[in-house]
């Protein structure tokens, strides 16, 4: 079986001293793809290294919405010049986050406004990150004109109405470790009901760590875990529903 990383923080410094070992750990264990998205200009910037150096990795370049500080004119123009990168093939880690700030919904929805214009701009996708937004985020895609490819909802957060909206639209849902957890009652039904066709899987490493590594560093090598879980939500065979999420990440980013 083959994986495709879609939403990966190698450029993260938790990975800066063994990196080699992480992804060579991952393909071992299938991963062939790795998607490396930015949070802000230098982890934008370090993705594009990283993709330079490793020809499995591809970079995504944007701000993220909690980083909406660091989103100067300049900031901006950083992130339109890296965009057109040949190894960029998409605009994130972009989106809004009412979860961790709350109290800048509009300064959010401005840098989100800035970032889909530069994946029009450039005729990428988008990487879409949602926290306790979801509803605002729909109502902000629904105005805007998109591009290539659409984009992927990251660690899709949304119930299975929201769900069905954007694959209407024409977006992907991303799902990491997160399924692998007994409480998520809600995303494992979203995961069991929406087509094959819309899913994506994902680590978000270092973060959201699947069982049984739940409290450790997350890292791509993981990402089995993650297929296994929905294998079993699905009751599918294995290499069906496998080849089918790898073949939707293969569409969207080469």
């Amino acid at each position: 079986m083959v994986y495709f990383d879609t939403h990966c923080h190698l450029n993260h410094e938790s990975f800066k001293v063994d990196l080699d070992q992480i992804i060579e750990r991952a393909q071992n264990y299938g991963v062939e793809y790795f998607v490396v998205p930015g949070w802000d200009v230098e982890s934008s910037k370090r993705a594009i290294e990283l993709s330079e150096k490793y020809p499995h990795i591809l970079a995504a370049v944007g701000i993220h919405p909690t980083e909406w500080q660091k989103a100067d004119q300049q900031a901006i123009e950083i992130i339109n010049q890296l965009a057109l990168h040949p190894r960029v093939v998409a605009i994130g880690e972009i989106g809004l986050d009412f979860h961790h700030d709350s109290e800048h919904k509009q300064e959010q929805g401005e840098l989100l406004h800035k970032m889909l214009s530069i994946a029009n701009q450039v005729n990428k996708p988008v990487l879409l990150h949602s926290r306790d937004s979801i509803q605002e985020l729909i109502s902000r895609l629904k105005e805007w004109k998109t591009g290539k490819g659409i984009g992927v909802l990251h660690s899709f957060e949304g119930d299975l109405e929201q769900a069905g909206i954007l694959i209407e639209m024409g977006f992907l849902l991303g799902v990491g470790g997160p399924l692998t957890y007994k409480n998520s009652i809600n995303k494992k039904n979203v995961f069991l009901n929406v087509p094959i066709n819309s899913i994506v899987f994902e680590t978000d490493a270092p973060y959201l760590p699947p069982v049984p590594h739940r409290g450790d560093r997350n890292e791509p090598a993981y990402l089995p875990l993650v297929g296994e879980e929905l294998v079993r939500i699905r009751n599918m065979e294995y290499p069906l529903l496998l080849d089918s999420v790898y073949l939707n990440s293969t569409k969207m980013f080469l």
